[in-house]
């Protein structure tokens, strides 16, 4: 067979069209292909984002972390070496029976201006010390994230620092 020129450059031109044709009809199925890849990413995403919001408590507003290994709170009854301790939470509170135990390290800490730039002195106490009211946060020796009654290793009042008072009213943050 023989062929002429014309018919040579025909078949190349169609050569080339069914190149182009290939790399177009490929390009489009990876968009797909991706696209496809993107929804299920998306999807296993929402998964894992409804997977936290199931660690948020029922008013929809606490984040319960898995593990909670001690509080801070104010001292609001002292009994024979317990304390009832309110937790606040963004959205409510919750008190803590928060045991004592006779090898407990008690300590106090007073925050101040200067122990900004300097920690804070720890000063040993007893648990006669403790006062209603006191800022305290109570260490445990295990998971107390669904205990409302645990024993403390340590636990430390917090002295704070004074604010002084301003003629203009100061927003509060909490």
């Amino acid at each position: 067979m023989d062929y002429s020129s014309d018919q040579y450059f025909n078949f190349i031109k169609n050569g080339q069209r069914l190149v182009i044709s290939i790399v177009l009809a490929s390009f489009v199925a990876g968009i797909l292909i991706s696209g496809f890849f993107f929804q299920l990413k998306i999807k296993q995403l929402s998964g894992q984002c409804a997977a936290n919001e199931a660690k948020i408590t029922a008013d929809n507003k606490m984040y319960v972390p898995n593990q909670m290994m001690g509080i801070s709170g104010k001292v609001m009854k002292i009994g024979n070496n317990v304390l009832t301790v309110r937790v606040v939470f963004p959205g409510g509170e919750k008190d803590y029976s928060v045991k004592v135990a006779s090898d407990a390290k008690l300590t106090r800490k007073e925050l101040t201006q200067e122990s900004i730039a300097n920690p804070a002195v720890e000063t040993p106490i007893s648990f006669s010390d403790i006062k209603e009211n006191d800022a305290v946060i109570a260490i445990a020796s295990e998971n107390i994230k669904d205990k409302t009654n645990f024993e403390t290793k340590a636990l430390t009042i917090m002295i704070l620092p004074s604010v002084p008072s301003t003629s203009s009213p100061i927003p509060s943050a909490f």
